[in-house]
């Protein structure tokens, strides 16, 4: 389930990772950390787990 705040990538294309800032229905507003924007259905992104690409984006912290 992608939920507010959760970071993803189109499919196909993982050369820049979105930030979802709001949930309409079954389409997510997405930015980048360039500010771009993209409106994508649910079913057109994938939801990025892996804790070294958050580190590298700056949203995990080593303590």
């Amino acid at each position: 389930m992608i939920s507010v705040l959760d970071w993803v990538y189109p499919i196909g294309n993982k050369a820049k990772a979105y930030l979802v800032r709001e949930v309409i229905g079954d389409k997510l507003a997405l930015t980048a950390p360039d500010y771009t924007r993209l409106y994508l259905g649910m079913s057109e992104v994938e939801k990025i787990t892996d804790s070294s690409v958050l580190f590298e984006l700056g949203k995990v912290e080593m303590i």
